[in-house]
């Protein structure tokens, strides 16, 4: 609970194992395949700003927030307002919806 509650994602080791070898079996990067699978309709139905996608991105990857904060290089504080927005865009209450929403999309 603590890790969580500290913006980890905690993962069996199968899961994460699955979700490695899907990460690994990509062409593209996550990134440049997950911008072009987000329809500008999407975009604009969403309310995308343009970093959310990037957030959406590295969360998948199961970075915490610190780590998404020195990825993108701004502070926790604007990580965590980014992930306040793409739970209420998702309707997610945690981490887990959001990854299974981002791949719906074809964000991850």
């Amino acid at each position: 609970m603590r890790a969580v509650a500290r913006g980890q994602v905690l993962l069996q080791a199968s899961s994460a194992g699955q979700l490695l070898a899907v990460l690994r079996s990509q062409e593209r990067p996550v990134y440049e395949s997950s911008l072009d699978a987000l329809a500008s309709s999407e975009v604009e139905l969403l309310g995308w700003t343009e970093r959310e996608p990037e957030v959406v991105r590295l969360i998948a990857q199961g970075h915490s927030n610190t780590e998404i904060a020195a990825e993108l290089v701004v502070s926790d504080a604007t990580v965590k307002t980014h992930i306040n927005h793409i739970y209420s865009k998702f309707g997610a209450r945690d981490r887990s919806q959001v990854i299974v929403k981002a791949r719906q999309l074809g964000l991850a």
